[in-house]
């Protein structure tokens, strides 16, 4: 009976902990697409200092030989997908989707906004 009893309070406390992780982990997750987020600001405003314009993704990669996943070359090793638009203000997103790598605990997708003139960033999981 005692071993029944040690056995449930151990399974409670590995369920509330693997929950915990599972945050922790987006959360990580989360920071990394900021930090990345901040590098394709610094590339797009090194870009527009030479051009006087702002560029997508792909030509980013193309223009500082970098890997950044944007739609359309994205597959199940990445955890977000990378765009910057050229609309007012210029901004570049991370969007974090069910439909790549291990999906997020929360159970949707989400965005995380940088914008490129100020750096300020909004949404996140």
């Amino acid at each position: 009976m005692e071993l029944i009893v040690v056995i449930i309070i151990i399974s409670i406390l590995a369920g509330i902990a693997l929950g915990n992780y599972q945050k922790i982990v987006e959360r990580s997750r989360a920071t990394e697409a900021k930090n990345n987020l901040g590098t394709l600001r610094a590339l797009e405003l090194a870009y527009y200092q030479e051009n006087s314009i702002y560029i997508n993704v792909p030509t980013l990669n193309n223009e500082f030989n970098t890997t950044f996943p944007s739609p359309g070359n994205a597959n199940s090793a990445y955890y977000f997908v990378y765009q910057c638009t050229k609309s007012s203000p210029p901004r570049c997103f991370a969007q974090r989707s069910t439909d790549l790598a291990s999906k997020p605990p929360i159970g949707s997708s989400y965005i995380i906004t940088m914008y490129i003139e100020n750096g300020t960033i909004e949404g996140g999981p």
